[in-house]
């Protein structure tokens, strides 16, 4: 029996600032290798991205649903691109593409990597980490959500 979940490769871009009240933007493209008991051995690639936003005044205006209802905002600036590795329960590339609420950190400053947590509310998550030239640093959270590339099976 395939053990489900899924490893590979992402390229990805951020943008963000703020206070607690700020803006956010990422987007990302990724492939990789999936398993799963139903669906078979599989790989992938799809994009995906998101934005955020909390206004001074309060309320939220994102770009996509927001499934575990994470808090949206940012806190310091952050700007930076890269590529990097990422892990996931999701048996294959559909079960990557979301909606996803994110929690990011970005470090600009010395070693410049960027890490995030995405989880769904069907209990699929996936953490990425990416290296590359990127300057400032910053926390955040807000929603993201993909679509599928292309999608090979392997064993079914």
């Amino acid at each position: 029996m395939l053990p489900t979940g899924g490893v590979g490769i992402v390229g990805s871009v951020t943008a963000e600032g703020g206070i607690g009240s700020g803006a956010g933007a990422t987007g990302s493209v990724y492939g990789g290798f999936f398993s799963s008991p139903d669906e078979g051995a599989s790989g992938g690639w799809a994009f995906s991205g998101g934005a955020g936003s909390q206004p001074i005044s309060g309320g939220a205006s994102t770009t996509a649903p927001n499934p575990m209802g994470f808090p949206t905002g940012v806190v310091g600036g952050y700007t930076g691109a890269g590529g990097g590795i990422f892990i996931t329960n999701g048996g294959s590339i559909a079960g990557t593409t979301g909606p996803f609420s994110n929690a990011n950190f970005n470090m600009g400053i010395g070693f410049d990597f960027s890490c995030s947590w995405a989880c769904s509310d069907d209990g699929t998550w996936m953490v990425t980490v990416t290296t590359g030239p990127g300057a400032g640093a910053s926390v955040s959270s807000y929603p993201t959500s993909g679509q599928v590339g292309g999608n090979v099976i392997f064993i079914k």
